[in-house]
């Protein structure tokens, strides 16, 4: 869990988000690292703050990569085999199975 999760964005934030995506061209991965933020709230921040259309268009963003990273994670924590559905959102993806 990144430190800042659950606080408040402030302006400040905000503006600072801007700028590195924007002007630094700064990735999704690198900005979270920066902000101390889970990269799902820096996706959902420059959605709604319209900087990007999805998050499919979000710079250095890949759902494959972090659906393949959400299932190394599961394995080494359940030490079984995780399946997961094809979704386009890590939000929507369901385990099948467990199997060991």
């Amino acid at each position: 869990m990144s430190l800042r999760s659950g606080k408040k964005w402030t302006i400040t934030e905000t503006l600072r988000l801007q700028r590195e995506y924007e002007l630094l061209e700064n990735n999704v991965y690198e900005i979270a690292e920066k902000h101390q933020r889970t990269v799902e709230s820096i996706l959902f921040r420059l959605e709604s703050e319209g900087f990007i259309s999805d998050w499919a268009s979000a710079r250095g963003y890949s759902i494959s990569a972090v659906v393949a990273s959400e299932i190394e994670k599961q394995k080494k924590k359940n030490n079984t085999s995780c399946y997961y559905t094809r979704s386009h959102s890590l939000r929507n993806a369901k385990p099948l199975s467990n199997a060991r």
